[in-house]
């Protein structure tokens, strides 16, 4: 009771008690993630701790402190912790820019951020790509005035930021067939976070210590969610490389 309540908490922010193991999920659950965030802030302050299971998250609520802790001194912050059994789950180690962080993390991203530049992909030609989408997508709100509900304006937000993204990684836009790739990715993706967010993977998530008791049963559908995008994500690299012309660059990923 009072490493629960006292130990713990000693060098953290303030924020509420949380409860052994659960930590403040019932108060999450009870009232909805925005209210109960909403909620904490005005009790505790801008800075305040909330309790993931038995991990604390220490949230910063006010734009100046953010800018000069995360901005000015991004430095210091960027490793992240992360679940070794969950980035085994999603992963199969940790890679890439999304799933790491330490030197690993630096490299890849000084080297991400040099083949961009090489390309002229600075901030003025991201810029034209998102206007040029929210045109694109705005021509063909204004030719279907008679949409009927926010499942078919949020598809269409959907599609355009996919383009976006894949414009930078591929060279090219979601439309005519290519939208059945589209569709497809999109709902690997609504399946594989559907998975992960489950109430009771999520308390795990934060309770790492649970993993090593769990039947590999139990997450049959996160492997299965996760081989699907590889699978996805590999088909579209090799049919990319049938496509490179190395007389030519074209996009960052042929690069």
């Amino acid at each position: 009771m009072i490493q629960n309540f006292y130990w713990k908490r000693k060098n953290l922010p303030p924020g509420p008690i949380p409860y052994p193991i659960l930590g403040n999920f019932p108060f999450l659950a009870k009232y909805g993630i925005e209210k109960a965030f909403d909620l904490i802030k005005k009790q505790y302050g801008d800075i305040h701790t909330v309790w993931f299971g038995e991990t604390p998250i220490v949230l910063i609520c006010d734009v100046p402190t953010i800018m000069e802790t995360f901005v000015k001194d991004s430095e210091t912050y960027i490793g992240r912790p992360m679940d070794q059994k969950l980035t085994e789950v999603r992963t199969k180690g940790r890679y890439g820019l999304i799933f790491n962080d330490g030197d690993i993390w630096r490299h890849h991203r000084r080297g991400t951020l040099q083949i961009f530049r090489d390309f002229g992909m600075g901030k003025n030609l991201m810029q034209e790509r998102v206007l040029d989408e929210a045109r694109i997508m705005i021509d063909q709100l204004k030719q279907g005035s008679n949409i009927q509900n926010y499942g078919e304006i949020q598809q269409k937000i959907d599609l355009a930021v996919g383009n976006i993204i894949n414009l930078l990684l591929f060279g090219y836009r979601f439309e005519g067939e290519k939208l059945l790739e589209f569709n497809e990715l999109k709902n690997l993706l609504q399946n594989f976070f559907r998975s992960i967010g489950k109430p009771w993977i999520r308390l795990l998530n934060f309770n790492p210590w649970v993993w090593k008791f769990l039947p590999r049963f139990l997450l049959d559908d996160q492997y299965k969610q996760i081989n699907g995008m590889t699978k996805f994500f590999e088909k579209q690299i090799k049919n990319h490389e049938l496509e490179i012309d190395f007389a030519t660059e074209n996009d960052p990923t042929g690069a």
